[in-house]
């Protein structure tokens, strides 16, 4: 990893080098940008009305999950951020300039992850990936010997630059744009990145 590099948290250790560029800071009070803020009983996004919209029209119904939604080893190792929660990421990941969020939440029937995009002067959801809701509670693990509940599922996020080099490959993977990793706790990881109208993905570890 290259000194002058800053530090982003990675809570599953995968058998490659990575490298990350500088993350960008948010600027005070830029309210028509997407935030992750504290509320009581755990963090939670707040949307611009327009990014707002483009959610309520493409998905009615739409909740993101909430931190108390996943297992309480998980949080204790996570590194939150105004950045990243679990269940959702903010960056520029088509590279326009425009911050982007990619969310895991649920509607009456579905878990569902999405991307919200800027696309010109608004917004568009892109789905990564949907399947059926499962409760939190349902989720049953046993870590040290004490059980828990909640979801193992996890996204941080990565700056453009942050460079990837598998041992298995010859040439290092590095990100043109803002990005993410989507792992599970102690278990498989992958980076995401948007490209040519949607979210592709390198196999980090299984």
């Amino acid at each position: 990893m290259r000194a002058a590099a800053s530090s982003v948290s990675v809570i599953l250790a995968f058998q490659c080098l990575i490298s990350f560029a500088a993350p960008e800071a948010f600027g005070a009070g830029e309210a028509a940008v997407p935030r992750i803020v504290e509320e009581e009983g755990g963090r939670a996004i707040v949307l611009p009305p327009a990014m707002q919209k483009a959610l309520d029209k493409a998905v009615p119904g739409f909740k993101t999950y909430r931190d108390a939604d996943f297992a309480p080893t998980l949080r204790g190792a996570y590194h939150f951020s105004g950045r990243h929660s679990p269940w959702g990421v903010i960056g520029d990941f088509n590279g326009d300039s425009v911050k982007d969020v990619v969310l895991h939440g649920y509607n009456s029937e579905h878990s569902i992850r999405l991307a919200l995009m800027s696309s010109g002067a608004t917004f568009k959801v892109v789905e990564i990936g949907r399947g059926l809701k499962t409760p939190p509670a349902d989720e049953k693990h046993n870590f040290g010997g004490e059980p828990e509940t909640g979801f193992l599922s996890y996204m941080e996020f990565l700056p453009a630059g942050t460079t990837f080099q598998m041992p298995w490959e010859e040439e290092a993977f590095v990100l043109k744009h803002d990005g993410f990793l989507d792992g599970v706790f102690r278990q498989a990881s992958g980076v995401l990145y948007y490209e040519d109208g949607e979210f592709k993905q390198v196999t980090l570890s299984d």
